[in-house]
């Protein structure tokens, strides 16, 4: 083997994926034609190269496989969570002490807005005497 033979032996790697330019394959093929040392080179690369893509496709396949695992896990957990939350909600409102608490918030505001409003009334009036002074 000599120097010329280690070049063309990575334009072989190369020329699986596809990174040679025209001329390159061109003369790759032509080498090849004449070195049964690179020919061999390049049988043994393709069978590994077939070998790995077999290999590889399994383990994607599994791959997949455990990603929809995890994902219908990760979708399960998700909704369980979910219904604890909306059930301690509905536990916490169904509680009479909330119910109480509830109440009492409404009356808090009915007698605030309603403090309110009979202070801009009386504002009011206080604005109407003073406008019936000025009229008379």
């Amino acid at each position: 083997m000599n120097q010329n033979c280690d070049n063309f032996k990575d334009r072989i790697a190369d020329s699986f994926s596809g990174g040679l330019a025209k001329g390159q394959e061109e003369e790759l093929r032509d080498h090849i034609k004449g070195c049964s040392e690179c020919a061999a080179f390049k049988v043994a690369l393709k069978s590994e190269d077939e070998l790995l893509g077999r290999l590889f496709a399994g383990f994607e396949a599994d791959l997949e496989r455990q990603q929809g695992d995890v994902i219908k896990a990760l979708f399960c957990v998700e909704t369980n969570r979910r219904d604890k939350v909306i059930a301690r909600i509905n536990s916490l409102i169904d509680h009479p002490a909330f119910k109480l608490a509830a109440a009492a918030a409404v009356i808090l505001f009915v007698t605030f807005y309603s403090i309110k409003t009979l202070n801009w009334l009386y504002d009011l009036k206080n604005f109407m005497d003073v406008c019936s002074v000025t009229i008379k």
